[in-house]
């Protein structure tokens, strides 16, 4: 078996998985993931290596997850901060208060927002 080179950390392994698949249960290819999440375009063009090891596609989807979540609570700040009163459902347990000018965000997390 050839032995391939990861295009992430250069690192060799028998056992790779190929950059344009797509990541298991996330709908986008590993490219695109890494795209997104850094500043580098990946093309098959580019003629870099089309592989990944187990250890970094692990890193790609945590950096990628967290890059989704973040963006998801920077719309749901935004909003509360420009609509206080109206209703957000992005997620279960999310919502606003129609009296007081506080988020509840889940049972652990309230944001409270000075008059």
């Amino acid at each position: 078996m050839e032995v391939q080179i990861c295009r992430a950390c250069l690192g060799t392994s028998p056992a790779m998985i190929n950059i344009f698949d797509n990541a298991p249960g996330l709908g986008i290819s590993i490219a695109d993931m890494i795209t997104q999440c850094t500043p580098y375009e990946i093309s098959k063009e580019d003629c870099f290596p089309e592989n990944i090891c187990d250890s970094c596609l692990h890193c790609a989807r945590s950096a990628f997850e967290i890059r989704q979540t973040i963006e998801t609570s920077h719309q749901i700040y935004l909003q509360m901060r420009n609509t206080k009163n109206l209703p957000v459902n992005l997620n279960d347990g999310v919502g606003f208060s129609k009296t007081k000018k506080t988020v509840h965000m889940s049972p652990l997390l309230k944001v409270v927002f000075p008059e």
